[in-house]
């Protein structure tokens, strides 16, 4: 006989894949943009990523890149390679959330390894916070210099989220120890 799937297993299922396309997506994204900047390097007319929309909608990053590169090298390399990190630390959180996903039991969801991925999840977000600060830094250094606005811009929101999933994961700590002590008395 089948078993009926419940609506809270169908909703992780479909977590579960969306957290697959958004890790591949930002892997190629990534990639994109670090074959784009490698050959940036020695051919800067070559902004290949000019239509990559690394910020978000509404940004022009091929003008904008371009205009960097040929003002100040440095900048530009440092600026790139921030962006990368960060683009790569956003597709390893999706990898926690597909890993924490793997390992949710249902039938018994307080578990020591899955308390830890989620507080593991809560720094990584913390991470990309702050790593956000330094793309933001580039940004405005680099805006300046060529007299053009900015294209970053800080969200609070990581944080926040941050601390929701850090107090969600200590939660799962404690429910453990309690679903423990409860196995020791019976």
């Amino acid at each position: 006989m089948m078993e009926k799937k419940t609506r809270t297993e169908k909703i992780l299922k479909i977590i579960n894949v969306l957290a697959w396309i958004i890790f591949v997506g930002t892997l190629v994204k990534s990639g994109i943009i670090l074959i784009s900047f490698i050959i940036t390097l020695f051919k800067p007319e070559a902004v290949v990523f000019k239509d990559i929309s690394v910020f978000g909608l509404g940004t022009t990053p091929g003008t904008y890149f371009y205009e960097i590169r040929e003002s100040n090298l440095l900048n530009y390399i440092f600026y790139i390679i921030t962006i990368i990190l960060w683009t790569l630390t956003k597709a390893y959180l999706a990898y926690l959330i597909i890993k924490l996903l793997s390992k949710i039991n249902l039938v018994n969801p307080f578990s020591m390894e899955i308390a830890n991925r989620i507080v593991n999840i809560s720094y990584s977000i913390t991470f990309i916070w702050g790593l956000s600060f330094v793309v933001n830094f580039f940004d405005k250094w680099a805006a300046l210099s060529i007299g053009l606005e900015t294209q970053f811009e800080v969200v609070g929101e990581f944080l926040f989220i941050a601390g929701l999933i850090y107090v969600i994961g200590n939660i799962f700590k404690r429910g453990v120890e309690i679903q423990n002590e409860n196995k020791l008395t019976i």
